[in-house]
């Protein structure tokens, strides 16, 4: 019994522990919901801006669509094309690029085609020239590249026997007349410009002239003729018409026993040469 009350005495003696305060269930909820909230913000922030990503992509491709469809309408096949070469290939709109790039570059080759056979530009030549520029805008990354080139390599050609002698290289040319058979041409093109001699295979009847090509005609042409007891001087004369002449290539004359054809492959440098130096003395 002396325990027992020891004991209880001696706890009656000994403070009391402060008993520890409870939180309130409320607050504990509060911040599990404001952590929601915030969780939930997050969430829904990504959304929106993926959504908001979402949006302007498809619209982007919207509006590029649109554009596209519009610039084909109208048959506005270079500034089509310079667009789609705009689209990086990072793009979600390269792939639509890529697709309309092609499209438009035939839609442009076709309108070269149409132009080649349409009869309503005069001269044929103009339709040609036309038709290849219109090809060279066809950018090397579309499908029809390579048929565009081949087009224009074929309308270079058809061009040059359309255009005739303007058409030609620079170079020393050789023609003999289509009636009288000792008369001949030899001139130099450079450019449109044309020099020549016109002469009589062993004859001093001779003529330097010079002039203008267009086509195959040699306009604007001044004219100093040679032989004996003829005073050389300027004089303008009628165009001269090479679709009357023959053209006989060098190699030919090379090869050939003709003494005429001979004379004009050893002495056409000579010749030129001599023209050249008539003009030039008659220039006061």
């Amino acid at each position: 019994m002396q325990n027992y009350k020891q004991e209880q005495k001696q706890d009656q003696n000994q403070p009391k522990q402060p008993k520890q305060p409870k939180q309130p269930r409320s607050l504990v909820k509060n911040f599990l919901w404001f952590g929601i909230g915030i969780a939930t913000l997050v969430i829904t922030g990504k959304a929106a801006i993926f959504g908001y990503q979402q949006w302007l992509s498809h619209h982007e491709e919207r509006v590029f669509l649109e554009t596209m469809e519009d610039l084909i309408i109208n048959k506005d096949f270079v500034e089509c094309m310079n667009k789609a070469l705009e689209i990086p290939e990072s793009s979600q709109n390269h792939y639509n690029a890529q697709f309309f790039l092609n499209q438009c570059a035939q839609g442009q080759l076709d309108q070269a085609n149409k132009v080649v056979k349409a009869q309503e530009l005069k001269p044929v030549d103009e339709n040609y020239k036309l038709a290849i520029n219109l090809a060279k805008q066809i950018p090397s990354s579309s499908s029809v590249y390579n048929q565009a080139q081949d087009a224009i390599l074929k309308w270079n050609e058809k061009l040059k026997q359309v255009v005739g002698v303007e058409g030609f290289t620079d170079g020393i040319y050789l023609y003999h007349h289509e009636k009288e058979y000792d008369r001949y041409i030899i001139l130099e093109k450079q450019g449109n410009t044309i020099l020549g001699k016109q002469y009589y295979f062993q004859s001093d009847a001779t003529a330097c002239f010079r002039g203008v090509i267009r086509r195959n005609v040699v306009e604007e042409v001044s004219q100093i003729s040679g032989g004996i007891d003829v005073i050389p001087q300027i004089e303008s004369v009628d165009p001269i018409d090479l679709s009357k002449w023959y053209r006989i290539s060098w190699d030919k004359a090379s090869k050939s026993s003709n003494e005429a054809l001979q004379y004009a492959y050893y002495y056409r440098h000579i010749l030129i040469e001599d023209c050249r130096e008539d003009f030039a003395e008659q220039i006061p």
